[in-house]
């Protein structure tokens, strides 16, 4: 059961994609979001990497790659300011 409900998202997922891609903007769109993940993914990990001396770490998940990668920097900054007052 767990294999068709795993099947059916990964069709889904790519028939949206080949969908979006046949759009110009959509395209577009879709390179620049896949980007700023990217982008944020990298800040993230190098901001753990440097963190690592002084016993900082930001958990790398969906929420926080979104945040970063919508806000950029002030995301990160939120997030390392929350990860400072809530331990």
């Amino acid at each position: 059961m767990r294999w068709i409900v795993w099947s059916v998202l990964v069709c889904s997922f790519l028939i949206l994609v080949l969908v979006l891609m046949r759009n110009r903007e959509s395209r577009q769109l879709l390179m620049k979001a896949g980007l700023a993940v990217a982008a944020a993914a990298l800040l993230l990990y190098a901001t753990n990497w440097f963190g690592a001396s002084y016993d900082f770490h930001i958990p790398i998940n969906g929420g926080t790659v979104a945040l970063v990668g919508l806000l950029g920097l002030p995301g990160l900054a939120l997030l390392a300011a929350v990860q400072w007052v809530v331990l």
